[in-house]
């Protein structure tokens, strides 16, 4: 099935890919193995208000299907909540961080799927989409296959304040050009109302700042390079443009630079019923 909500979604994604490619940027699945360790957070960790309101979704009798499950930062947690956790993520380097982080958690009910979704020949009671839904390019397919592979609830989680619009201004700095805006909650719902599906969406969090939000540099290099990974750039002239207008991008405080105050990123839930 095709949409008027889903083609806009999917040429969201499309045109944000031929920026990447046009600027010579790194793909968005080369920054995800290139940062897979980076994705790791103790499976053991006190659930946050998200993960609470996740957890109240699930039985112990569930399968738990985490859809770029990436490290498991949201699915190894409710593993000792369900039946089995099943990460399905096709970066290798994310698969073997959940895996590790599983091992050393002692964690024995997770398995990772090396696959795609579309791809992946596997079901479950609920499926949890966490930060993913942005760079998928068709979007009514992806969909379509949670709903058939699920028997009872889908939960797709983005946030309010991604890492690309608190880091827009950046990468206008050193690209030259404005971002390329992907996909996020409010194209999503169009989709899945055209689709017939009208879910609950919850405001949650706030949940954790953004890369660059509130985190203290102490000196202008270190600011500068965590700005550079942040909108995948390096090189020479790439940190000449940052330096040119670091106090439009950064502001100096007590023990250091920060970047100016924004609001802190909002979870939104957008779940449903599946009636399998």
């Amino acid at each position: 099935m095709t949409t008027t909500a889903g083609r806009r979604f999917n040429q969201l994604v499309v045109a944000n890919e031929q920026q990447r490619n046009r600027l010579g940027i790194l793909s968005w699945d080369e920054r995800w193995a290139r940062d897979a360790p980076r994705f790791r957070l103790d499976p053991h960790r006190d659930l946050d208000e998200s993960l609470t309101v996740i957890a109240s979704y699930i039985e112990p009798r569930d399968v738990l299907l985490d859809i770029g499950g990436g490290a498991g930062r949201m699915s190894l947690p409710l593993a000792g909540r369900c039946r089995e956790v099943i990460s399905i993520e096709p970066a290798v380097r994310m698969g073997h961080e959940f895996e590790a982080s599983a091992r050393e958690a002692r964690i024995a009910n997770a398995r990772w799927l090396a696959s795609d979704w579309l791809s992946a020949s596997v079901d479950g009671d609920v499926s949890l989409v966490t930060n993913v839904v942005s760079f998928v390019r068709d979007i009514v397919p992806f969909l379509e296959k949670l709903i058939a592979a699920t028997r009872r609830r889908v939960m797709i989680v983005v946030s309010t304040n991604p890492f690309w619009d608190e880091a827009s201004d950046v990468f206008r700095a050193v690209y030259g050009t404005a971002f390329v805006t992907l996909p996020e909650y409010r194209d999503l719902l169009p989709v899945l109302w055209e689709m017939g599906i009208v879910p609950d969406v919850r405001v949650l969090g706030p949940t954790d700042p953004g890369r660059l939000a509130r985190r203290l540099f102490a000196i202008r290099d270190e600011a500068i390079d965590f700005a550079l990974q942040v909108v995948d750039a390096q090189g020479a002239e790439a940190r000449a443009r940052v330096e040119a207008v670091f106090d439009d991008l950064f502001v100096t405080v007590e023990g250091g630079f920060r970047r100016p105050p924004s609001p802190l990123p909002r979870v939104i839930l957008t779940t449903w019923e599946t009636q399998r």
